[in-house]
């Protein structure tokens, strides 16, 4: 099982990390793409707030955005691209739990978070501010991070069931990496949201990890007290994931049975 997913590994790092020079070419959009993401966050944001400050949570949000836009596109999506290919068929006649793609997967999408965040530090750095990130409370952003990582695989394993039921999913992918972000506080702290919007967003799993990255680092102030955060938010992301986990299950079964479906387009 550890022998497939370190294979699994290697066979992404190679196809989409070294072969034609695509990291460098990747590194360099990347900075472009970061750069147009966060001038707004810096251009409209308020003169009396310390250009650390205003820099730290821009930093945060691309945190969240990142995180994402890879357990969309990097985790979700790969299960599509195997249909389009037809490996998928042939991964499931060997017996082989999906979850062996995701383990295979996820440290090549952790890798590319490191590496916008490291763009993203170096061009406020030298363009505008380095981020103020105090680490005020380590307590709550460790369990903020547990959190936003329960949620992402949560998150990766819906989107991947969807597809295989559907057999497309591009434009879902593309709507959801810029909506959930936004309606559940991943880019403002949810004090900032109308009250409606706020008690919507402290309705999904998604909100709680961001409000607490953001406590932790920043000390932010949050919509809910900071234990109340941890004791919903934890067991919120393990049902969130035990409820993906089957619907992935259910999704399988149901492709076992029926077949793959026709592939659209996007």
């Amino acid at each position: 099982m550890i022998r497939a997913a370190i294979t699994i590994l290697k066979a992404y790092m190679i196809a989409s990390l070294l072969r034609n020079k695509a990291m460098v070419i990747s590194i360099l959009q990347m900075a472009l793409w970061m750069a147009l993401f966060i001038s707004p966050m810096i251009l409209f944001s308020s003169p009396s707030t310390p250009k650390g400050v205003t820099a730290a949570y821009a930093f945060i949000a691309v945190l969240v955005f990142l995180s994402y836009n890879m357990a969309g596109w990097d985790w979700a999506w790969s299960l599509r691209q195997m249909m389009a290919r037809g490996i998928l068929e042939h991964f499931m006649i060997s017996g082989r739990s999906f979850l062996l793609l995701y383990a295979g997967l996820m440290p090549v999408g952790l890798l590319w978070i490191g590496l916008g965040l490291g763009v993203v530090y170096t061009i406020m750095a030298l363009l505008y501010a380095p981020p103020a990130l105090t680490m005020y409370d380590p307590c709550a952003l460790a369990i903020g991070l547990t959190i936003l990582f329960t949620v992402l695989i949560a998150y990766s394993l819906v989107l991947g069931s969807s597809m295989l039921v559907s057999g497309t999913g591009g434009p879902v992918v593309e709507l959801l990496s810029w909506i959930l972000p936004i309606a559940t506080g991943g880019l403002t702290p949810l004090v900032m949201y109308p009250p409606i919007m706020r008690y919507i967003a402290l309705s999904t799993p998604f909100s709680y990890p961001a409000e607490l990255i953001r406590h932790g680092l920043l000390g932010a102030p949050t919509a809910l007290p900071v234990d109340e955060l941890i004791m919903i938010g934890l067991p919120y992301s393990a049902l969130f994931l035990l409820a993906s986990y089957i619907v992935l299950r259910l999704s399988v079964n149901k492709i076992r049975r029926e077949g793959v479906t026709g592939l659209g387009i996007t």
